[in-house]
């Protein structure tokens, strides 16, 4: 767990300092609210197709997770948007000798997004972003006779930086699917969607 982070966590933080400034500098008309006229903040949704990378002992009992997640957005500041996600993803099987396992996951989460580089929503960038929530994960084993699957609640969170192009939103980060077993289930989330 310890050496996953110490390479996560410092890649994460030197494209957030690599790319802040860049951003900061460009000259980009702003979306300034006119006085005396009531803004509306404007709802968002999008769809998210995530790829689960998983790390660690993770890996040795599931493949990568793929699915669809749905998305909602309300900004709340000139930068900073409440977020929510939930959806699906499928966990591909593991193999080993003649048993198959997979872990798939059914999260509902809440969170922020924050621009640092204080441009306005409408103009997207880059962000950092973290969520929580309920997760429902189902685990899944087989052999050659039969099969057996179980599922519960656990909580779950994400830390991780994401750019918005226009409609386009990256996103990429840590995934820790039950808090309560941290080091034991870690992944990397990356999700790229569509934002209507």
């Amino acid at each position: 767990m310890n050496g996953t982070l110490r390479i996560v966590l410092p890649l994460v933080a030197l494209a957030i300092l690599v790319a802040t400034p860049a951003l900061a500098q460009q000259s980009q008309p702003r979306n300034l609210p006119i006085p005396g006229v009531a803004q509306e903040p404007q709802v968002r949704f999008g769809v998210d197709g995530g790829f689960l990378l998983p790390l660690g002992d993770l890996a040795d009992v599931t493949g990568p997770a793929i699915g669809v997640l749905g998305r909602f957005e309300y900004p709340v500041a000139l930068n900073a948007t409440v977020t929510a996600r939930a959806g699906y993803l499928h966990g591909l099987s593991e193999s080993t000798g003649d048993f198959s396992f997979s872990v798939s996951h059914v999260p509902i989460l809440g969170g922020f997004k924050f621009f640092p580089s204080q441009r306005p929503l409408q103009q997207g960038g880059l962000y950092l972003g973290a969520e929580f929530g309920p997760n429902l994960v189902i685990a899944r084993a087989s052999d050659s006779i039969a099969s057996d699957s179980d599922s519960e609640f656990r909580f779950a969170f994400g830390l991780g930086a994401g750019f918005e192009v226009g409609m386009v939103d990256l996103r990429g980060g840590l995934f820790v699917a039950d808090i309560g077993e941290f080091g034991d289930s870690m992944g990397l989330l990356f999700s790229a969607g569509l934002t209507f």
